[in-house]
Formats: C-alpha cells, sequence, structure tokens
C-alpha cells in the first residue's frame, strides 16, 4: 500500500513517515526512532515491505541555503545508499526535498489541535509533513 517512506534526519532522533502516491495519504510511523537505531529500523522497514522511493529531507535556511546540518544530511544520505546496496535494496530510489519549517509546523498544529509535543509525535509528524510537501509540491 505505501511506496515512499519519508525521514527526517536528527542528531537524536530520526522521524519516519509513510505514503502512498497514488491516495496522497501519509501517515507518521508510530515508533520513536533513536538515532543510534536508525540501520536496523530500516532494514526491518526496508524488507518487510515494498518501499521504492525514499524521501529524504534537507533543511536550509530561510535563504534556500545550507546550514550547519546540511552537510550531516548529506553524509547521512551518502551511508543510505551504502546501506541499500548492503541490503540488496539498491533499487529505492532516494530523493531530497527542502524540509524547511516541517518541524515547527508540525508543533504549531500540535498547539492547535491541543496536543503534547514530544519526540515521537514532533519527528515523525516532520517526517509526514515533509511527505505531504513532496507530494504537493515535488512529486
Amino acid at each position: 500500500m505505501f511506496n515512499y517512506l519519508s525521514i527526517d534526519w536528527g542528531s537524536k532522533y530520526f522521524g519516519l513517515a509513510f505514503g502512498s502516491d497514488a491516495t496522497n495519504l501519509v501517515v507518521p510511523y508510530s515508533k520513536v526512532i533513536i538515532a543510534k537505531d536508525i540501520w536496523v529500523e530500516l532494514e526491518d522497514i526496508l524488507t518487510s515491505r515494498d518501499i521504492q522511493f525514499i524521501i529524504l529531507g534537507v533543511p536550509t535556511n530561510f535563504k534556500l541555503q545550507p546550514t550547519n546540518i546540511t552537510a550531516k544530511v548529506q553524509d547521512f544520505e551518502k551511508e543510505l545508499h551504502v546501506f541499500l546496496d548492503n541490503i540488496q535494496k539498491s533499487k529505492i530510489e532516494v530523493k531530497t526535498f527542502n524540509e524547511r519549517n516541517t518541524t515547527s509546523n508540525s508543533i504549531l498544529n500540535n498547539r492547535k489541535l491541543e496536543l503534547t509535543t514530544n519526540k515521537q509525535n514532533v519527528d515523525n509528524l516532520s517526517a509526514m509533513n515533509l511527505l505531504k510537501e513532496y507530494f504537493k509540491f515535488g512529486g
């Protein structure tokens, strides 16, 4: 059903979400992903689901210039390609997309809905917002 996985990189936590380009349905992942566990989690997801595309959020500032985090995300992208080769999933296409404001929008939406803002819903909702934006503007 879901052929897209979006990743919101973080030095401590990663946000993940699943989506379908056929329906534009996007849902956040249900677990908090600690950075040190990302490769185990990705292997489990990618070997058990028919993911065809990974959308990786790349941060920029308001002038659309790279930030101090951009290089770290680009390094992660390189590691991701090696990882996909190692688990024999190199046919999965990795695309990058500007993630500007996805975290702040997630926090704002939580406040509007009077939901508690915590690492689980912020990171995974950020990944969800990233994929929604990708489907709306870039997909």
